[in-house]
C-alpha cells in the first residue's frame, strides 16, 4: 500500500482521499488535527 501511493516509509498516519490525494503525517497527531483531516475527507 505504501508503495502504491508513493509513501517512502511507514508514517504515523496516511490518508488517501477519494480523488487520490495523499496526506502523510509523521509523529503524533493531536485530536484537533485528526478531526480536521477526517472531516475533510469524509465531507
Amino acid at each position: 500500500m505504501f508503495t502504491r501511493f508513493e509513501v517512502p516509509g511507514q508514517p504515523a498516519l496516511v490518508v488517501v482521499d477519494t480523488d487520490g490525494q495523499v496526506q502523510q503525517l509523521l509523529g503524533a497527531v493531536d485530536e484537533a488535527l485528526l478531526d480536521d483531516i477526517l472531516g475533510d475527507v469524509t465531507s
